[in-house]
């Protein structure tokens, strides 16, 4: 009889028992293989138990039994996040969870795993089938995580005062996203410690995700406006695809000129804010000559500029250009107007996004070049 085939065991000596007896009972099996174990007792050690034919594949299953632990706990705790990643994600529900989560991991538990050892090996008499007992010491993870914890919560503590001692709008958006992601780092290395530690306890923040996330949507609710203005082909589509996507960020969107407050936008003055930032740019969509029988082609260009208001200087841009076919023009010249709406708008969103979170340090110095100086009408 093969031993348990190849499937992989997760134990954790805290909880003996776990794994079930049968054929580990023979003469000359090691006690750690049912998870009771003197030399390596659970309050010292967290072990996980991996299996298979061969050497290498059984020491990656104990590897991975000890990750399971970790990565399961970070799971449980990403709901306490969710508010603060369905902002990042402008409150649309995606692959961007599982993106986070997966950076939380390799930021945090995996540093943890590195010091995943493996302490014991065992070949079955009989079958053949190897046996790997992996482990961490709790003491000496216990030490690792409480400093990094400590720095962590310096970071966080620094970028909260910073942000609300700050005057400037973007510096405070800025330092509140820093202390937010840190927070999130920070939470997920004390759901580790919980783990390490034989009595389950981590180390209370002095601050929330979900309070800090609140203060920093209604502070760019209240506090930072962005005005919009299209010219050109299907100028309109584009301006609203645009301002959609802002607000899913939660920015507010003031009427284009201070004038026009058809589409929804908050004329300026309901609050006193003027507009921060401007978003200006130019569309254009036109008919292209390709020897095709059996497809009609058009091109479509975009540039935008994003100004910082009081000081007219271009803090980002965006440019983008691309070609459309269909069976007829017309269909040819509706589809390449409505990728460039959906292309502009995504690419604008992002930009503006990494502006104000800070996660782009770069300022542009010249307007953005996409479309030739000289289209055909």
């Amino acid at each position: 009889m093969r031993l348990l085939g190849l499937r992989m065991v997760i134990i954790l000596v805290s909880l003996p028992g776990l794994v079930g007896c049968s054929v580990f009972h023979r003469d000359g099996s090691p006690s750690w293989i049912v998870g009771q174990s003197s030399e390596y007792p659970s309050n010292r050690f967290l072990l996980g138990v991996g299996e298979g034919d061969s050497r290498p594949i059984a020491e990656e299953r104990a590897y991975a039994a000890v990750a399971r632990i970790f990565k399961a706990e970070i799971h449980a705790h990403s709901q306490d996040w969710e508010t603060y990643w369905l902002l990042e994600d402008g409150g649309r529900e995606s692959s961007k969870r599982e993106l986070a989560l997966e950076h939380v991991t390799r930021v945090t538990t995996d540093k943890v795993l590195e010091n995943v050892r493996i302490l014991e090996r065992w070949v079955h008499p009989e079958t053949r089938v190897h046996v790997v007992l992996a482990g961490i010491d709790r003491q000496q993870a216990e030490g690792a995580l409480l400093q990094r914890i400590e720095e962590y919560d310096r970071t966080v503590q620094d970028a909260v005062y910073q942000a609300r001692q700050s005057g400037d709008k973007l510096e405070r958006i800025g330092k509140l996203q820093h202390a937010l992601t840190t927070l999130i780092l920070r939470e997920a290395a004390n759901a580790d410690l919980r783990i390490i530690r034989a009595n389950g306890l981590g180390v209370s923040s002095a601050y929330r995700v979900g309070k800090l996330t609140t203060e920093l949507k209604q502070f760019l609710a209240k506090n930072l406006a962005v005005e919009v203005a299209v010219m050109g082909d299907h100028s309109g589509p584009v301006r609203t695809a645009i301002i959609e996507g802002l607000r899913r960020q939660g920015l507010r969107v003031v009427a284009e000129n201070s004038l026009d407050s058809s589409s929804g936008d908050d004329p300026l003055g309901e609050n006193g804010n003027a507009p921060d930032l401007a978003v200006q740019g130019k569309v254009r969509v036109w008919e292209i000559d390709v020897p095709d029988p059996l497809f009609a082609y058009a091109r479509w260009c975009g540039e935008f500029s994003i100004v910082e208001v009081a000081t007219q200087r271009i803090v980002g841009v965006a440019a983008r250009s691309g070609r459309e076919g269909h069976v007829t023009q017309k269909e040819a010249l509706a589809r390449a107007a409505a990728v460039m709406q959906e292309t502009l708008a995504s690419d604008l969103t992002q930009t503006l996004r990494a502006l104000i979170f800070g996660e782009d340090q770069k300022v542009a110095q010249h307007p953005p070049r996409a479309c030739p100086q000289n289209p055909p009408n």
